[in-house]
């Protein structure tokens, strides 16, 4: 009868020590229930804890969430103003390899983007122009502030004329 009694006993105190909060454990990974995570805090000994770092992580993957959509918002708003210039628009990194482009109208380039891109200026644009250029981009980098400055370029057409404004962002990187 003791050991019945033991037994008994046994069964009752894992039940409620070890087998509930292993079910809710169970219950919060598979569907985050927040029901499940009261009762979890609730619960005996370091169980407790763990409910609090459920919760705790409930928030952040909620934060999370609200920071991706935020940032998915901006972007598609720098993606649609960046869409109304009709300007074209280059970054290079300071040594003046061309990183990205902006072009509209892709007719407007002196060169195909596969021709430049990855590839330093003075390796695709006249003499003159990268000589010229240097002395802006070094402007622009000590400045911190627009530099602006008008070149020719030869074409099929001739020459064109035309306006730049150059300015260093981010590190390394000049827009």
């Amino acid at each position: 009868v003791f050991g019945l009694f033991v037994l008994l006993i046994s069964n009752l105190i894992a039940r409620k020590f070890i087998n509930r909060p292993l079910k809710l454990v169970t219950e919060i990974l598979n569907s985050n229930n927040s029901e499940s995570i009261r009762k979890l805090k609730e619960s005996p000994g370091e169980y407790s804890h763990i409910g609090y770092l459920f919760e705790k992580y409930l928030l952040q993957k909620s934060e999370l969430q609200i920071a991706k959509e935020k940032a998915r918002e901006s972007e598609a708003r720098s993606n649609a103003i960046l869409q109304a210039i009709p300007d074209l628009i280059f970054i290079q990194n300071n040594d003046g390899v061309f990183l990205e482009h902006h072009t509209p109208k892709s007719e407007k380039l002196y060169r195909k983007p596969e021709e430049f891109i990855g590839k330093n200026m003075a390796d695709v644009l006249p003499f003159e122009f990268v000589e010229k250029t240097q002395t802006v981009f070094i402007n622009a980098i000590k400045t911190k502030s627009i530099q602006s400055f008008e070149y020719t370029l030869p074409s099929s057409e001739g020459i064109k004329y035309f306006e730049s404004k150059v300015i260093a962002y981010q590190q390394n990187r000049i827009l």
